[in-house]
């Protein structure tokens, strides 16, 4: 017998039927379990963000799929360096699926023209050739993101007005190449655009972009949503119907079962496949423009033939808000609400996926360091030394070698294989603390 009727003694136990096939885990589309996902990129993809907000999206709604996501950003990048480190970041990790970011800096933040788009397109043409002849992973092209100068005007500083627009034709040739060789390209650019336009209705000073280059958390957040999106993820978090005249309930992504109604209460135990997706508070500004939850974090509870009233709402004995019994024959939304235990279930997992991106920024700055020295060669060593500024007594200004930074450099490559074993511990932590559990919704009217 259901446990909130143990506890108030009601007899009144109505059958129901519950309605809809046999659940089955949502797996994330063109990967399987055990897969390995690399974002490739450059200082964008370094900040660790939209990185950070694709994996948890993955970490919350495809438990049951283990996959390992890899941040492979690099400040400062262009398509050659990707090129350099190929052999590391690409074929050593066996990837099923690649995206690859570039062309921010490729363009040399100056209007569209030679010789910067004939190299751009020689060695993006060459990384795909290495993807595609190299690896059985599944490339996917990213269009650069946006270039603010409003945003450089806003804050009285240079920057080139047309730099956008050239931006836009690099992601045309991807386009064009990606077509032609079958390959799927996610624009990166018009979502911020259109987002910043939006924002800008209502503040002219609005950017998505401080600096005009590096998107803020918001930013990557529309970036993540368009990656998503292009990708084919799922809308539904979990959505159940209660038809309470009707004696049903029916779940997407969800298993209801033990349903009753008695003295005024409807309850039901609900097993989901999926979290929601807890959004951080500096992002929340652009869900005024951006579909993320209607598009990707439905958790949806809706309740007909109620009697009216106001009902409260509990889960597992905890109160998670109130509703009038028009709302709910609407339909309410769920995905936001931190008094959930949904919701701080997937707080404990982007708890761990933020510690999992701390260690990756040791990574990425191990990388960062290796380009400056010229990226390893074949015989495991460098073609320079890591070098820093000094002034002579005439005041001149020359390089010479730095060796503190070659120990730094040192001690970090001997505990690299240390940081990448914390990945794969915070991985597992992860796919521990992020498994479906069942829960117990009642709803019992309170106000007439």
């Amino acid at each position: 017998m259901n446990r909130w009727l143990r506890r108030s003694g009601a007899v009144a136990v109505l059958a129901w039927l519950v309605l809809g096939p046999a659940l089955q885990a949502q797996v994330p589309p063109g990967l399987r379990d055990g897969d390995t996902f690399v974002m490739l990129g450059d200082s964008i993809t370094h900040q660790c963000l939209y990185t950070r907000f694709v994996a948890l999206y993955y970490y919350l709604h495809y438990p049951e799929t283990r996959l390992r996501i890899f941040n492979a950003g690099v400040g400062g990048d262009r398509a050659v360096d990707g090129l350099a480190r190929f052999d590391e970041e690409i074929l050593a990790m066996k990837p099923s699926l690649v995206t690859v970011l570039l062309g921010m800096n490729d363009g040399g933040y100056r209007p569209f023209g030679e010789p910067q788009f004939g190299t751009y397109q020689a060695d993006m043409t060459k990384f795909i050739d290495r993807v595609t002849r190299e690896t059985q992973a599944r490339l996917v092209l990213l269009t650069p993101s946006m270039y603010d100068q409003e945003a450089n005007r806003l804050r009285n500083r240079p920057g080139s007005p047309e730099y956008n627009a050239a931006l836009v034709q690099f992601g045309d040739f991807l386009r064009a190449i990606g077509k032609e060789r079958k390959l799927q390209v996610i624009d990166m650019n018009a979502p911020l655009v259109a987002a910043t336009a939006a924002l800008r209705k209502t503040n002219p000073d609005a950017t998505l972009i401080p600096d005009a280059v590096h998107p803020g958390p918001a930013g990557h957040l529309v970036m993540a949503h368009a990656i998503l999106k292009g990708f084919g993820a799922p809308a539904v978090v979990s959505a159940t119907t209660v038809d309470a005249a009707g004696k049903t309930v029916a779940s997407e992504n969800a298993t209801a079962t033990n349903p009753v109604v008695a003295d005024g209460t409807v309850a039901f135990d609900l097993l989901a496949r999926s979290l929601p997706f807890p959004y951080p508070p500096e992002c929340r500004g652009v869900l005024e423009v951006l579909p993320f939850t209607e598009d990707l974090n439905r958790e949806t509870l809706q309740v007909t033939g109620l009697a009216p009233g106001t009902y409260t709402l509990t889960i597992d004995d905890t109160e998670v808000g109130q509703f009038p019994a028009a709302d709910l024959a609407a339909g309410v939304e769920l995905s936001t609400n931190e008094s959930t235990p949904q919701y701080a279930q997937a707080m404990k997992v982007k708890t761990l996926n933020d510690a999992l991106n701390g260690q990756f920024q040791k990574v990425r700055a191990f990388r960062l360091a290796e380009k400056r020295k010229g990226y390893k060669r074949e015989d495991g060593t460098y073609a320079r030394k890591l070098t820093k500024q000094v002034k002579g007594d005439d005041g001149k200004v020359t390089w010479v070698e730095d060796p503190q930074a070659e120990e730094r450099f040192a001690a970090a490559a001997a505990q690299l294989p240390d940081v990448m074993a914390e990945i794969t511990r915070i991985e597992g932590e992860i796919y521990t603390a992020n498994q479906p559990t069942q829960h117990h919704y009642a709803l019992k009217r309170t106000q007439p």
